[in-house]
């Protein structure tokens, strides 16, 4: 691949743990604000966020390149 689409790969990393940082620390403030029967749900959410930015890095990390070809073969 070329080094220009592995710096957009990178900068959407970066940009993906930034997301979970910010989100990290949103989460912990509105937490101490919210009653207790929203802290399992805005838990439940955090981790489906960190497991879907996990799964982005990962896949930024090794990308599958698929090749399709149409037509007939001659021999």
């Amino acid at each position: 691949m070329s080094n220009k689409l592995y710096k957009v790969f990178e900068e959407v990393e970066q940009n993906a743990q930034l997301l979970s940082k910010y989100w990290h620390n949103f989460s912990t403030e509105i937490s101490e604000h919210l009653p207790e029967t929203y802290h399992a749900e805005l838990e439940e959410l955090s981790n489906k966020l960190e497991i879907a930015i996990d799964n982005l890095v990962d896949e930024l990390q090794n990308p599958t390149l698929t090749l399709a070809t149409t037509g007939t073969t001659h021999p």
